[in-house]
């Protein structure tokens, strides 16, 4: 009897977090979207371009913007081919972003590439020059997403095969 009793009980609490497994989901990804929503909520969606030829309205503003993004030795430049030829634009990390930016790009090539991805950061252009005096904005990045590897070498887009700058942020 006291066997039969220690076995009901287990298969009781199996039952029981077996139906809690099953809701559990729902529970999650409820908090979860809310969470992400609310911490992204912030954020002013707005063309690469948009922000470089608005300057004054999206400047010192939490904004997010698909761009395209080339790194290498001495170099770290957010862009679009349309409006390139604008001002470049100096990708700032900070130490308290940094874990989180090489989360982002750990599939991205290790020392030099292109990807294209979604910042979420701040604009500044009004006390330039930045990054080694070349770039006329600073892009504080606070969080990256929907990264996607476009080229494993990090040249400038005007010397990439034309197959490869169809990829970039036009």
């Amino acid at each position: 009897m006291k066997l039969q009793l220690r076995l009901f009980n287990r298969s009781s609490i199996f039952l029981l977090l077996a139906c809690l497994q099953l809701a559990r989901p729902s529970w999650i990804t409820a908090s979860t979207q809310s969470e992400s929503d609310q911490g992204l909520a912030g954020y002013t969606q707005v063309s690469y371009c948009d922000l470089i030829r608005n300057m004054k309205e999206y400047e010192h503003k939490r904004v997010a913007v698909s761009a395209s993004y080339r790194y290498g030795f001495e170099w770290q430049e957010l862009f679009c081919l349309g409006c390139r030829d604008q001002g470049k634009t100096w990708l700032e990390v900070t130490e308290k972003n940094a874990n989180a930016f090489r989360r982002a790009l750990r599939k991205a090539p290790r020392d030099h590439g292109i990807i294209n991805a979604t910042f979420y950061g701040i604009l500044d252009g009004s006390n330039g020059p930045y990054g080694d005096g070349g770039y006329s904005y600073r892009f504080d990045v606070e969080l990256v997403k929907d990264v996607k590897v476009v080229y494993r070498d990090g040249r400038a887009p005007e010397l990439l095969p034309a197959d490869v700058q169809k990829q970039l942020c036009q």
